[in-house]
């Protein structure tokens, strides 16, 4: 990530921060690590982008994402329509599997199980089985139960053994890039380092963060 930002800014393709921002973000939401998602995703606020219309479908995928890491799972249930709306000339599979974890979590068990059935009934003709794994945490519990009642036992029971591979090679990838033994910063000093490195003031930091130019720079110093 550091080298496309990097190339980018080397050759003045700023139309493309976005869609880094949007990659990056996306990423970091299946590690669990959504306290490193850009800050305009996290907040919802797509206005101001440089993304063509085609791009939407897939903002919205990683946004869906950010929400369901979060815990929004309200948001993300009266989001859903209009995810799908968007994504209409695409395939629109996340959405649904986001759709049942979110229902799930506040005890829409029927919901849960029909966005399930419809994820999986357009994933397994072409075996799409990544999202599933990539989702794991949030819907092995549905998957499981839909395997106990006997719908698509075969294609689920493949899907578990990928979510549980998926699962250790994210674990061993945080544990081998995370940074041992040095403080973290907390998530505050996270959005002024990363609104710095994204070439805002520090006026303009404390504008969008709500503090005081005085305390950006008291915070960029400690970090």
């Amino acid at each position: 990530f550091k080298k496309l930002h990097d190339n980018i800014f080397e050759k003045k393709w700023h139309v493309f921060l976005h869609t880094i921002d949007m990659c990056e973000t996306y990423f970091f939401s299946c590690m669990h690590m959504n306290e490193k998602a850009a800050l305009w995703i996290k907040s919802g606020e797509f206005k101001s982008t440089r993304l063509l219309f085609p791009s939407l479908a897939y903002l919205n995928i990683v946004y869906g994402k950010v929400l369901v890491e979060n815990g929004e799972y309200i948001k993300l249930l009266g989001m859903a329509e209009y995810f799908l709306s968007s994504a209409s000339v695409y395939h629109h599979l996340l959405v649904h599997i986001y759709t049942a974890a979110a229902s799930a979590q506040i005890s829409r068990a029927d919901d849960a199980a029909a966005a399930l059935e419809q994820a999986l009934s357009m994933a397994i003709p072409d075996q799409l089985y990544m999202p599933f794994a990539e989702n794991g945490d949030s819907i092995k519990p549905l998957l499981e139960e839909l395997k106990s009642q006997g719908k698509y036992a075969d294609n689920i029971t493949e899907i578990l053994a990928l979510c549980e591979q998926y699962q250790k090679a994210a674990e061993n990838m945080i544990w081998e890039n995370s940074l041992h033994g040095t403080v973290a910063l907390t998530e505050r000093e996270n959005d002024i380092a990363r609104l710095a490195v994204q070439g805002f003031s520090n006026k303009e930091i404390g504008k969008q963060l709500y503090i005081s130019e005085n305390t950006v720079k008291t915070q960029l110093k400690s970090i």
